[in-house]
């Protein structure tokens, strides 16, 4: 897995967050991880790092608990993948609810996998596979733009700009 992801972990439960934690550095994923206690918090760093130019929505992977004080994990998800800056994070819901409902409205706002905690081996392979898919999208997107600035020099030669 690429080190330069940062995996956040938005999860009130102190116990809970230091078992991921231990279960994403036993699987080898020495990735920096940050911690938040409720969705606030997570969007407010989210926010800061963004518009500081720092980094970009494909530089983290999100654990993102349901269940949270302040503003829910729902809501956190639903502000997520509604906003133009941020609708690229990868979005892991981990949480103890595999109650339909919970599971259809984290799909309706494009979460990127639904994993039922305890974190085990279903948490790391939606990590690594994160991580592919963001090597995937950045791999395009820098093709997309190679393809623009050749098109666009393309027209400066040919006298058409």
């Amino acid at each position: 897995m690429q080190t330069d992801k940062v995996i956040l972990i938005a999860e009130d439960d102190l116990g809970q967050y230091l078992l991921t934690q231990r279960c994403i550095l036993r699987a080898g994923i020495e990735n920096e991880m940050v911690g938040f206690q409720d969705g606030a918090e997570l969007l407010e760093y989210l926010d800061k790092c963004i518009n500081s130019g720092h980094h970009n929505s494909y530089d983290f992977i999100l654990l993102l608990d349901l269940n949270m004080p302040r503003v829910g994990g729902l809501e956190v998800l639903k502000r997520i993948k509604q906003s133009y800056k941020l609708k690229d994070i990868h979005v892991i819901v981990l949480t103890a609810s595999n109650n339909i409902d919970d599971v259809k409205h984290c799909l309706a706002y494009n979460c990127d996998d639904y994993v039922v905690k305890p974190a085990d081996d279903k948490l790391i392979e939606a990590i690594r596979e994160a991580d592919n898919k963001l090597i995937e999208a950045i791999t395009e997107a820098d093709n997309v733009s190679r393809q623009q600035k050749w098109h666009r020099l393309r027209d400066l030669v040919s006298g058409r700009l």
